[in-house]
């Protein structure tokens, strides 16, 4: 009785053991299955076409020492390739794919053929490449500096808050280099800064873009090399608003005579950014400078003259003129005698007589003048004629005889 008991335990146990073999066994066949399927049905190897894949240049510095540059980079054609391998390789392989053109061997200017590479992951295959050859424009490289400009946005942020940044590239220039038609359309090297988060001063790295005069993108921008990151320092000063003083060369004036609407200038006024703790200036200078000017009403552009520690954003500023030549003529001028000392007297107090005078071309009427008879004692005199507007000036000695004589008792 108890040996058919174990007997019969015994088989129960060979049985759950042949039962766990059999689990075992056939998940292992699923588990293939499933590979297989995945491998050959989910993940299966295709082919597909790669379209516009970008273009590398090997030696293009090498070039550009020998005096020469590649031109009308982006007119070269598209870059299509057809490749095999699965669908998840290729995913994972699509941003490792390009086109390696090697310029090693350009020695001279002109039309050269050179044989592009496709350069790919090894666990895909090409299966065809649209371009064999291709043609590229070779010619001589021509170098020169342009300036570095800022540009910045988000200014209103920092104006709400009382605050300026002052941001200054750590170079004032920089050299480009590519084909002479490339280079002289290039007007300036540009940087954008966006301020309106800048709390602190600090140094940062921007990526800049070469501009025309219009600062539009250059069109051969493909065709030039140069460094296109910029150090930038950003400085915060506090936000303070002065008046404008406008200032004309004395130069200018002896030459031109230059008028401007007075009451409008007095209104004019400029953000400027001071250090903390730093004395805020009372205004800001703008110059009108001595250079060549059409004649009449004109927009001109005056410099501002910037005071020792203080932050001007803008270099410059607009004013409407008007300007006139001066001429040589011969005018009647009312004169009157002013300040005679209590104790003279003079036979004539208002004085009327004609007298060659520099004056702007448009003075047709009476001139006013005065003497300043202060200084004077009793006797005659040769007196200054002062003239009542700055851009008259006599055209000869400038004086008229006066007559003082003591008052009598």
């Amino acid at each position: 009785m108890i040996q058919q008991r174990n007997n019969t335990q015994k088989s129960e146990d060979q049985e759950k053991r042949f039962q766990k073999i059999k689990r075992i066994v056939s998940s292992v066949v699923i588990a293939i299955i499933v590979w297989f399927v995945i491998v050959n049905v989910v993940n299966p190897k295709i082919t597909i076409t790669m379209a516009n894949i970008p273009v590398s240049f090997t030696g293009e510095s090498d070039l550009r020492g020998r005096g020469f540059v590649v031109v009308d980079k982006d007119k070269l054609p598209q870059f299509n390739v057809k490749v095999r391998g699965t669908r998840s390789d290729l995913i994972s392989a699509r941003s490792r794919v390009y086109v390696e053109i090697d310029l090693d061997g350009i020695t001279d200017v002109g039309s050269v053929t050179v044989a592009p590479v496709v350069r790919m992951p090894s666990y895909i295959s090409l299966e065809k490449q649209r371009f064999s050859t291709i043609e590229l424009n070779i010619e001589p490289g021509y170098e020169k500096k342009v300036p570095v400009i800022v540009a910045q946005e988000g200014d209103d942020r920092q104006k709400s808050k009382g605050r300026i940044v002052m941001s200054e590239p750590q170079y004032d220039t920089v050299a480009i280099t590519g084909s002479k038609a490339a280079t002289e359309e290039v007007h300036a090297c540009l940087v954008t800064v966006d301020v309106a988060d800048i709390t602190e001063g600090g140094t940062t790295v921007y990526v800049s873009r070469l501009v025309d005069e219009n600062y539009n993108d250059t069109e051969h921008r493909g065709s030039i090399y140069y460094s296109s990151t910029v150090p930038v320092d950003n400085h915060v000063y506090e936000r303070h608003t002065v008046p404008v003083r406008i200032q004309t060369d004395k130069e200018l004036e002896k030459r031109l005579v230059v008028r401007y609407d007075k009451d409008a200038a007095e209104k004019l006024t400029i953000d400027v950014g001071v250090p903390k703790g730093t004395t805020v200036p009372k205004f800001v200078e703008a110059v009108i400078e001595n250079k060549e000017y059409e004649m009449g009403e004109i927009t001109a552009r005056m410099k501002l003259s910037e005071p020792e520690g203080v932050y001007i954003p803008y270099k410059t500023i607009d004013q409407t003129l008007f300007i006139e030549q001066y001429q040589t003529k011969k005018l009647s001028v009312a004169a009157e005698l002013k300040n005679i000392p209590a104790n003279l007297t003079a036979a004539q107090t208002k004085l009327t007589f004609e007298m060659e005078l520099k004056v702007p071309e448009s003075t047709k009427d009476e001139v006013k003048a005065y003497i300043d008879c202060s200084q004077y004692t009793a006797g005659d005199h040769e007196a200054k004629l002062m003239f009542y507007s700055r851009h008259i000036t006599p055209a000869g000695h400038g004086t008229v005889k006066i007559s003082l004589k003591e008052k009598s008792n």
